[in-house]
């Protein structure tokens, strides 16, 4: 269980939406990069679905 609120998504600055979704998939891909020879790409492919599952579920 969480000790945090989620955050709010919102965008309150001027680039377009898909100018931050381009620059979030990069951030995403860098951490998964970065584990590359750690652990097989399986195991970041299912740690992205929890992550995806917890943001939905905090949504």
């Amino acid at each position: 269980m969480r000790t945090t609120d989620p955050p709010n998504f919102a965008v309150f600055s001027g680039k377009p939406h898909a100018r931050i979704a381009e620059e979030m998939a990069e951030e995403i891909k860098e951490v998964i990069y970065r584990r590359a020879g750690q652990i097989p790409l399986a195991t970041a492919i299912g740690v992205l679905r929890i992550v995806e599952k917890e943001i939905l579920e905090d949504a």
